[in-house]
């Protein structure tokens, strides 16, 4: 992977008092980098792999002064895996994506496809978010499911188990 530093660090919103030297704290200053091909794993807080991302081009942020968790990437022309235990779950591709350590969630938007071998499944939408801490996809908009058990077409909202073995609509989804 080849990245690039920028320099910029964002705006830290702290003063210093014109006063008898008091200074108000500054917030804790960012580092961006620009990133082009390469990859970025995410992992749980016990150092599990959640998912993997995949990029032509991206861009993250780092808090300089913080712990390592508190990274954030906006990704360009994405795949990847999401894993369940130490095992590959599910593919994806998308235009757009999106990673945050801390929160252990991953976005994906613009043609997100979805594809597990077992079973065979592949879940199609316009946007769709992964939550790592709870194992759940969360297909929005548009949303197909093809598999060898079943066709779902033009659904709104779709919640799936990382492996596409369960899915339903949010308001029947029983998580496992």
């Amino acid at each position: 992977m080849s990245f690039g530093c920028s320099g910029k660090k964002a705006p830290n919103g702290g003063s210093a008092h014109k006063g008898k030297g008091k200074t108000e704290k500054d917030a804790t200053p960012i580092r961006i980098i620009n990133l082009r091909d390469g990859s970025v794993t995410y992992a749980g807080t016990k150092g599990e792999q959640l998912f993997l991302v995949r990029f032509q081009q991206g861009q993250t942020s780092i808090a300089t002064d913080g712990p390592m968790g508190d990274t954030t990437g906006t990704f360009h022309d994405v795949s990847g895996d999401i894993y369940q235990g130490a095992k590959t779950a599910s593919t994806f591709i998308a235009k757009e994506g999106q990673g945050d350590q801390k929160k252990q969630i991953l976005t994906l938007s613009n043609q997100v496809r979805v594809t597990s071998k077992d079973p065979p499944a592949v879940l199609t939408c316009d946007r769709m978010i992964y939550d790592g801490k709870r194992k759940l996809i969360k297909a929005i908009g548009n949303v197909r499911v093809m598999g060898t058990w079943s066709n779902e077409d033009a659904i709104k909202e779709v919640w799936a188990t990382p492996n596409l073995k369960k899915f339903a609509t949010p308001d029947s989804f029983d998580q496992p």
